[in-house]
Protein backbone atom coordinates (compact mmCIF):
# COMPACT_ATOMS: atom_id res chain seq x y z
CA UNK A 1 0.00 0.00 0.00
CA UNK A 2 2.75 2.50 0.96
CA UNK A 3 5.99 2.66 -1.01
CA UNK A 4 8.92 3.86 1.06
CA UNK A 5 11.26 5.82 -1.18
CA UNK A 6 14.84 5.66 -0.05
CA UNK A 7 16.24 9.27 0.00
CA UNK A 8 19.61 8.08 -1.29
CA UNK A 9 18.08 7.42 -4.73
CA UNK A 10 16.06 10.64 -5.11
CA UNK A 11 17.16 14.02 -3.85
CA UNK A 12 13.81 15.72 -4.47
CA UNK A 13 10.24 14.81 -5.25
CA UNK A 14 10.67 16.08 -8.81
CA UNK A 15 13.51 13.58 -9.31
CA UNK A 16 11.11 10.78 -8.43
CA UNK A 17 8.25 12.11 -10.53
CA UNK A 18 10.54 12.84 -13.44
CA UNK A 19 10.82 16.02 -15.43
CA UNK A 20 10.11 16.25 -19.13
CA UNK A 21 12.74 18.64 -20.46
CA UNK A 22 10.89 19.34 -23.71
CA UNK A 23 7.87 20.88 -22.05
CA UNK A 24 7.62 23.66 -19.49
CA UNK A 25 5.29 21.52 -17.34
CA UNK A 26 6.86 18.83 -15.14
CA UNK A 27 5.88 15.23 -15.72
CA UNK A 28 3.04 14.17 -13.43
CA UNK A 29 2.30 10.58 -12.52
CA UNK A 30 -1.50 10.24 -12.54
CA UNK A 31 -1.35 7.21 -10.19
CA UNK A 32 0.06 9.35 -7.42
CA UNK A 33 -2.69 9.97 -4.90
CA UNK A 34 -1.04 10.91 -1.64
CA UNK A 35 2.40 12.12 -0.62
CA UNK A 36 3.28 12.11 3.10
CA UNK A 37 6.40 13.77 4.48
CA UNK A 38 7.69 12.88 7.94
CA UNK A 39 10.71 14.24 9.77
CA UNK A 40 12.00 14.96 13.24
CA UNK A 41 12.65 18.58 14.15
CA UNK A 42 15.20 19.09 16.92
CA UNK A 43 15.49 22.55 18.49
CA UNK A 44 18.17 23.20 21.11
CA UNK A 45 17.83 26.41 23.08
CA UNK A 46 19.08 27.78 26.35
CA UNK A 47 16.14 30.12 26.78
CA UNK A 48 14.09 27.51 28.64
CA UNK A 49 16.36 27.46 31.68
CA UNK A 50 15.80 29.77 34.60
CA UNK A 51 17.91 32.90 34.38
CA UNK A 52 19.59 34.58 37.28
CA UNK A 53 19.41 38.28 36.60
CA UNK A 54 21.92 40.81 37.84
CA UNK A 55 20.51 43.35 40.26
CA UNK A 56 20.91 47.02 39.35
CA UNK A 57 24.19 47.48 41.25
CA UNK A 58 25.75 44.36 39.72
CA UNK A 59 24.72 45.39 36.21
CA UNK A 60 26.04 48.93 36.74
CA UNK A 61 29.38 47.58 38.02
CA UNK A 62 29.67 45.11 35.13
CA UNK A 63 28.86 47.82 32.57
CA UNK A 64 31.52 50.07 34.12
CA UNK A 65 34.13 47.28 34.02
CA UNK A 66 33.31 46.48 30.37
CA UNK A 67 33.48 50.19 29.46
CA UNK A 68 36.88 50.64 31.13
CA UNK A 69 38.27 47.38 29.73
CA UNK A 70 37.00 47.40 26.16
CA UNK A 71 36.41 51.03 25.27
CA UNK A 72 39.13 52.80 27.22
CA UNK A 73 41.57 49.86 27.24
CA UNK A 74 42.61 49.80 30.89
CA UNK A 75 44.08 46.74 32.59
CA UNK A 76 42.48 45.04 35.58
CA UNK A 77 44.67 46.79 38.17
CA UNK A 78 43.95 50.25 36.75
CA UNK A 79 40.26 49.40 36.54
CA UNK A 80 40.32 48.49 40.24
CA UNK A 81 41.93 51.88 41.04
CA UNK A 82 39.30 53.64 38.93
CA UNK A 83 36.44 51.75 40.64
CA UNK A 84 37.91 52.79 44.01
CA UNK A 85 37.89 56.43 42.88
CA UNK A 86 34.25 56.04 41.79
CA UNK A 87 33.35 54.65 45.21
CA UNK A 88 32.62 51.02 44.33
CA UNK A 89 33.10 48.46 47.11
CA UNK A 90 32.48 44.74 47.39
CA UNK A 91 28.95 43.80 48.39
CA UNK A 92 29.66 41.20 51.08
CA UNK A 93 32.71 42.58 52.89
CA UNK A 94 32.56 46.25 51.83
CA UNK A 95 36.26 46.21 50.91
CA UNK A 96 38.06 47.75 47.94
CA UNK A 97 37.58 45.83 44.69
CA UNK A 98 40.94 44.25 43.77
CA UNK A 99 42.25 43.49 40.29
CA UNK A 100 41.42 39.78 40.72
CA UNK A 101 37.82 40.75 41.54
CA UNK A 102 37.69 42.89 38.40
CA UNK A 103 38.98 39.95 36.33
CA UNK A 104 36.31 37.69 37.82
CA UNK A 105 33.53 40.22 37.20
CA UNK A 106 34.61 40.67 33.58
CA UNK A 107 35.15 36.97 32.82
CA UNK A 108 31.93 35.72 34.42
CA UNK A 109 29.94 38.56 32.90
CA UNK A 110 31.16 37.62 29.41
CA UNK A 111 30.26 33.97 30.04
CA UNK A 112 26.80 35.09 31.14
CA UNK A 113 26.35 37.28 28.03
CA UNK A 114 27.34 34.40 25.74
CA UNK A 115 24.91 32.09 27.52
CA UNK A 116 22.02 34.54 27.28
CA UNK A 117 22.73 35.54 23.67
CA UNK A 118 23.56 32.02 22.50
CA UNK A 119 20.51 31.59 20.32
CA UNK A 120 19.40 28.15 19.28
CA UNK A 121 20.26 25.30 16.93
CA UNK A 122 17.72 23.68 14.59
CA UNK A 123 18.23 20.25 13.06
CA UNK A 124 16.00 18.30 10.70
CA UNK A 125 16.50 14.58 11.26
CA UNK A 126 15.21 11.45 9.55
CA UNK A 127 13.49 12.99 6.52
CA UNK A 128 11.24 10.39 4.85
CA UNK A 129 8.39 10.57 2.41
CA UNK A 130 5.78 7.99 1.60
CA UNK A 131 3.76 7.69 -1.60
CA UNK A 132 0.47 5.90 -1.52
CA UNK A 133 -1.36 4.72 -4.63
CA UNK A 134 -5.04 4.31 -4.01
Amino acid sequence: MFDLIDPKYYSTVTDYLGNNKSSSKPYYNSNLQNLTLSFTLSIKTKNLTSLHHYNNNQQKLYNEVVHLKEEIGLGYRRISYRLYELGYRTVRTNRVIKNTDVYSIYKKGKIRENRLNGGYDIEVLNPKYYISNI
